[in-house]
């Protein structure tokens, strides 16, 4: 009789311990379902290059499962090709691109404010390769003086650079290519600065102006100097 009680304990003991792996194993409604977003309308949309700051990759607008997080992707350059407006299971509406890395390794939706359109810089390329091109015009010493430097400007840094490039332009300013250049440089900044700026530079501008007209070299040679030291005092804010 006590050796059935003892069997019986442990049977019902065996199926009681069964149940309750059986229970923890069974996944809960949060665990096995995640509600999907219902989709509005998407549309293609033109191919920009973005950063993601924040939040998550899905695998489709629906927003059902996550790609890969952010954290992963914050050097990564991510290209746009369509939008989706969403409406989330709680109710609230959002916008979500779909974007890919240039080799298409990389995909999915992203939330549009978890988004920073990245900077291209062709401002910045333009004028460095402008004021490059000025001084390649200037005297040879000038060029010897003024080249070198150009290896140490980046885009992201441009006006720093070509601030110092402009008004050390004003070291071997000793040719009539070298006062030229001055007003070269004008012309390329020219209305680019603040209305307090760019009415100074407007009357520097007008004196060097008269006296490249005139026929006296010093003259030429302090208005370009004066030309050269306030633009690049100019350029240098553009940053």
């Amino acid at each position: 009789m006590q050796k059935s009680r003892v069997l019986l304990a442990t049977t019902l003991l065996t199926t009681s311990v069964g149940l309750g792996i059986l229970a923890n194993n069974q996944p809960t409604t949060a665990q096995a379902k995640v509600r999907a977003a219902k989709v509005l309308k998407t549309t293609a949309i033109k191919k920009q290059a973005y950063n993601i700051n924040g939040g998550y990759l899905y695998k489709n607008a629906k927003l059902t499962k996550k790609a890969t997080s952010s954290r992963h992707l914050l050097k990564t350059t991510l290209y746009t090709y369509k939008s989706a407006n969403i409406k989330k299971a709680n109710g609230k509406k959002a916008v979500y691109y779909y974007v890919k890395n240039k080799s298409g390794s990389v995909k999915g939706w992203a939330w549009r404010g978890n988004l920073q359109k990245k900077r291209s810089y062709a401002q910045q390329k333009k004028d460095i390769k402008a004021v490059l091109s000025i001084v390649r015009t200037m005297s040879q010493d000038s060029q010897n003086d003024l080249l070198g430097d150009f290896s140490d400007i980046t885009p992201q840094q441009a006006y720093n650079g070509l601030s110092n490039i402009v008004s050390w332009s004003s070291i071997n300013n000793d040719t009539t290519a070298d006062h030229a250049a001055a007003g070269k440089f004008y012309k390329h900044f020219q209305g680019r600065f603040n209305s307090i700026t760019n009415s100074k530079l407007a009357a520097i501008y007008g004196s060097y102006v008269d006296a490249m007209n005139s026929s006296n070299d010093q003259d030429a040679y302090e208005a370009s100097n004066n030309l050269f030291d306030a633009l690049g005092d100019a350029i240098s804010s553009l940053g």
